[in-house]
């Protein structure tokens, strides 16, 4: 047991109990207990002469093997584990079954320790205090088969600096893992037409079809019309193998025709926030935007949008950056990534007043199949 500030140390004996004699007068002492795996901070008061009982520190804690981070539908991964290579787990903490007003804001003591010696490490994707979620990459080298996350308590202050050191990027995490790996654990094809409408994700992920619909209040005219939706499938052309969605569109200036797919139920939102970017490949002529959409059934109601021009005959790749999309200011429901990035129910190409357009492969990055559960 460590006084933080101090050169003391001592140890405490089977049943936790220690003494500390000639401390320094202060009111509080921030005490650091030490063990082989871990380190648990707290902040109390002590009564000279007196025996402070400071209640269990053991129990801030969750453990997880390497089978509950490695989903069954990452094949990749788990022939990688087979093969002795590293590999990424996902610890994705929410309110329903973390308590994030017992932790530091931003995660600032939270720890980890494997069951292994070599090339362990982790990283914080994002930790949303106000959401109460979280997600962490963990490496599992090898001959790690579990690993366990801890954390000090809200009870001390770390005045928004972490407590233990990890100087981890995310590059580092993904250090060597095999490529198939981290192609297959950091992106998902929503849809590229070549099973029709079908979006083809996989289970876990809401399985959709691709839907042409129209808004606004003013005459709307386009080819296919919703109700013929699957008439827009037609070959990419313009050098490019394979079919894309192919429609033609006419509309005053505040309706549009637009496609899209619903990656979730209305009822339950999908958590985007680890987005790294998003890619499609589109021709053609016309303004068009993309828009990642709240529309559930919950109080949010908007959109994050970017929006584009284009007048070619051959394809351009589009990639965009969660900054890419413009800020927030409620126009046709634009509240902007960062209020949307969290409750995303599907998303949507729209077509504004005369355009023809082609659209193919549409890919997300920095998530997978259980950010869409």
């Amino acid at each position: 047991m460590r006084i933080n500030g101090t050169d003391r140390l001592v140890e405490a004996d089977e049943d936790g109990s220690f003494v500390i004699d000639s401390l320094p007068a202060f009111d509080e002492y921030n005490l650091q207990f030490e063990s082989s795996h871990f380190n648990v901070w707290m902040k109390t008061s002590v009564i000279a002469g007196e025996m402070n009982d400071m209640g269990l520190l053991q129990e801030r804690f969750i453990g997880y093997s390497v089978d509950e981070l490695i989903s069954d539908w990452m094949e990749s991964a788990v022939a990688a584990r087979k093969d002795g290579e590293a590999v990424v787990g996902f610890i994705r903490l929410i309110l329903r079954t973390f308590n994030f007003d017992d932790v530091l804001k931003g995660g600032a003591d939270i720890t980890m320790s494997w069951n292994a010696d070599s090339d362990t490490r982790y990283f914080i994707d994002y930790w949303n205090d106000s959401l109460k979620k979280a997600r962490i990459q963990v490496r599992f080298p090898a001959d790690a088969d579990s690993v366990t996350l801890w954390w000090s308590g809200s009870s001390l202050s770390s005045d928004g600096e972490n407590l233990f050191e990890n100087n981890f990027t995310e590059e580092s995490i993904w250090k060597d893992v095999p490529s198939d790996v981290l192609g297959e654990q950091n992106s998902i094809t929503l849809i590229d037409f070549e099973n029709g409408l079908n979006s083809g994700l996989k289970t876990p992920a809401l399985t959709n079809e691709w839907f042409l619909a129209w808004q606004g209040d003013s005459v709307i005219s386009s080819t296919p019309v919703p109700d013929s939706a699957a008439n827009g499938l037609d070959n990419a052309g313009a050098s490019r193998e394979g079919t894309a969605f192919h429609w033609r569109s006419e509309a005053k200036n505040g309706s549009w025709s637009y496609v899209g797919l619903w990656i979730s139920e209305p009822e339950k939102y999908t958590d985007l926030s680890a987005l790294d970017s998003v890619e499609f490949y589109i021709r053609g002529k016309g303004s068009y935007s993309l828009s990642f959409e709240s529309q559930g059934e919950g109080s949010l109601k908007g959109k994050a949008l970017y929006d584009g021009d284009i007048d070619s005959e051959e394809w351009k790749r589009i990639a965009l950056k969660p900054s890419d999309f413009i800020e927030g200011d409620s126009a046709w429901g634009n509240l902007g990534w960062d209020m949307v990035r969290h409750q995303v129910t599907n998303i949507n190409i729209s077509a504004h007043r005369e355009a023809e357009l082609w659209i193919d492969d549409i890919k997300v990055y920095g998530v997978n199949l259980d950010d869409l559960k």
